[in-house]
């Protein structure tokens, strides 16, 4: 029997020209380094918090920005210190440097960065005299940006379907609790989640169905809200659900709905966590007021969410004295009879 494994080394460069990448992330991923007495002192540039840089061992690296603010970590087995710089290595511009001094063996700092550029680090062994090697990990902690959707003001327009629930994979990672707009969710431990926010204009007869499906969220909250004056500043609830939908996930029917007007939603995972999940609107036609028109004899599908607000009860002929003949998941269509003769209606399920 034979066995096979690998090992990945990773190395700082010696010199700035050869500065090995790295790659910002959410969290600290590290990247193990090592800094003989052998190496070169590169005297490029000054590092302005370590006396006299430019005599002592180090090691390049670099990276390129994500977010506005970028957080570099340095860990060693010895007295450390490091500096970043923005420009090439012939014009370096220093942005930042860290030495706590006092043998300290990590060093945190984090540096105003403007996304898309590249960073150079310069991690300097702090005992210019010694030969021992110093050895640790790097990281670059640099957060993605804050989504769009993120408050009320980004919030995302939803179509409002007529048939089918269209649904399209969203997601709420890199958002983060609103406490501007709408105040606290008012169901669903919604306090200090990453919320994200959509909107919608009310179809004519009021009535919707807004219905989330799970992605790797499979717990929602989700609030309507409207908002008097046309702002996220006057908004006022209009109703919040938590396990509604299908399994844990959130489903919200509205029937007095004014057409025409702008709705705001607002959707989060019940524990605060982060992840994709869909979300539709669809006009739900449950009413007899706002019957869906049926204009030709093309075949199409629909979807019944409720009984709607009135329950016609009209004793017809599902009414037997055995059956309840009460409305149930009821979609209404209306149609113009324009040629006299017999008419044939198929109704078959999806499912």
């Amino acid at each position: 029997m034979f066995c096979f494994f690998t090992i990945n080394i990773y190395a700082q460069s010696n010199a700035c020209a050869g500065a090995v990448s790295l790659n910002p992330s959410a969290t600290c991923v590290n990247t193990a380094y090592s800094i003989t007495n052998a190496f070169t002192r590169d005297a490029v540039v000054a590092a302005t918090c370590v006396t006299d840089a430019n005599n002592r061992a180090d090691g390049w690296f670099s990276f390129v920005a994500t977010n506005t603010t970028s957080t570099i970590t340095v860990t060693a087995n010895r007295n450390v210190a490091f500096a970043v710089y923005q420009g090439g290595c012939g014009g370096l511009t220093e942005v930042g440097c860290r030495n706590a001094e006092n043998n300290n063996t990590q060093e945190v700092l984090a540096v105003t960065t403007v996304i898309g550029t590249t960073y150079l680090i310069r991690v300097i062994r702090f005992d210019a005299g010694g030969n021992n090697t110093m050895s640790g990990n790097i990281c670059v902690v640099s957060p993605p940006p804050p989504l769009a959707n993120d408050e009320c003001t980004g919030a995302i327009d939803l179509p409002v379907g007529q048939f089918e629930c269209a649904f399209g994979e969203i997601t709420n990672e890199g958002g983060t609790y609103s406490d501007t707009f709408g105040g606290a969710p008012s169901c669903a431990s919604g306090v200090g989640a990453a919320d994200v926010w959509y909107k919608f204009v009310a179809p004519a007869g009021g009535q919707v169905v807004i219905d989330t499906e799970a992605g790797t969220i499979t717990d929602s909250g989700m609030e309507l809200y409207h908002a008097p004056d046309g702002t996220c500043g006057s908004l006022v609830s209009v109703d919040c659900d938590d396990d509604g939908g299908a399994g844990l996930m959130s489903r919200i029917l509205e029937y007095n709905l004014i057409g025409g007007n702008t709705y705001y939603l607002r959707v989060w995972e019940l524990g605060g966590g982060e992840g994709t999940f869909d979300i539709c609107v669809q006009n739900q036609y449950s009413d007899c007021d706002v019957s869906l028109p049926l204009c030709s004899s093309t075949a199409f599908n629909t979807n019944s969410f409720g009984e709607g607000e009135t329950d016609t009860n009209l004793g017809n002929c599902f009414d037997d004295g055995i059956n309840d003949p009460t409305e149930r998941q009821s979609v209404w269509i209306n149609f113009e009879i324009q040629t006299d003769g017999i008419l044939q209606f198929l109704v078959a399920p999806l499912g």
